[in-house]
């Protein structure tokens, strides 16, 4: 099942100076014949016209970016980047399950509108910076400084994508709120999730043996300030749960208590 890619990118970087640096680039990029699921009109062995779902390359998606970058760097002690870049992913179906859910619920492909992806990040941030002492010839004050690297990074990036589920009324046993998918086609992968931020550190010693070997000890710390991101957001919400938060109807609801329920707990 082979998957046919154009890709085109237009990019132009620019030294600001003897430290500086400056890159600005644009994309597209066009992907054809996902696998997806369709539904055909065949006859079976007895002569009748049966309707049966197959799997087919047909599916379209296409992503659309730019990206700017600066990087700068003093001496070789000090370097540093940052990075902004916008994307925009639309497509058909964001799996070959998406289109062969529709099929089994309604029959056939509801709509084959582009709409976005459940991939698809639209901002993103990214920050580093690079300290570097290599020198060998300190005084016995300052020797445990020397051969030492410290490494920054901080990225903040927007949410997940998610299908909204609406609020349509009230279970009338239960009192319980009813949250259904928005039945709009375009609603598909609309919602974004709460932004996701961390900030990694990574620092690196190492130690001199002759001219051309180096023992090395790294020390890598990954979300430095525990910053707790949303993975799943909660179509309702657009946050990860959190108690007393109002779920799909789909979902089980921790607040409406059944032992009779026999819906998942997401």
């Amino acid at each position: 099942f082979p998957v046919t890619i154009f890709f085109y990118e237009l990019g132009v970087r620019s030294q600001l100076g003897t430290r500086d640096a400056l890159t600005v680039s644009a994309y597209w990029k066009d992907k054809y014949d996902f696998i997806t699921a369709a539904s055909v009109q065949i006859k079976d062995f007895t002569g009748r016209e049966v309707t049966r779902t197959i799997r087919i390359n047909s599916d379209y998606a296409r992503v659309r970016g730019m990206e700017i970058t600066y990087l700068r760097r003093i001496g070789q002690w000090f370097s540093g980047q940052a990075s902004a870049s916008y994307m925009a992913a639309t497509g058909q179906s964001s799996s070959a399950s998406e289109a062969l859910g529709q099929i089994l619920n309604s029959g056939n492909r509801e709509d084959t509108r582009e709409t976005y992806l459940a991939w698809d990040s639209p901002f993103d941030l990214k920050g580093n910076v690079t300290f570097t002492r290599n020198l060998g010839k300190s005084t016995t004050r300052w020797k445990a400084f020397d051969h030492i690297s410290l490494y920054v990074e901080g990225v903040w990036r927007t949410g997940r994508r998610y299908t909204p589920f609406i609020f349509q009324g009230i279970e009338p046993v239960t009192g319980r709120p009813i949250y259904e998918r928005d039945p709009n086609p375009q609603a598909l992968w609309s919602g974004l999730g709460e932004q996701l931020t961390w900030v990694d550190v990574n620092v690196r010693k190492w130690w001199m043996l002759g001219t051309r070997s180096r023992i090395e000890l790294t020390c890598q710390v990954t979300n430095v300030f525990n910053q707790k991101n949303s993975l799943i957001p909660n179509p309702v919400t657009g946050r990860a749960w959190e108690t007393g938060d109002p779920v799909p109807t789909s979902w089980r609801d921790p607040a409406y208590l059944d032992p009779l329920d026999y819906r998942d707990w997401e």
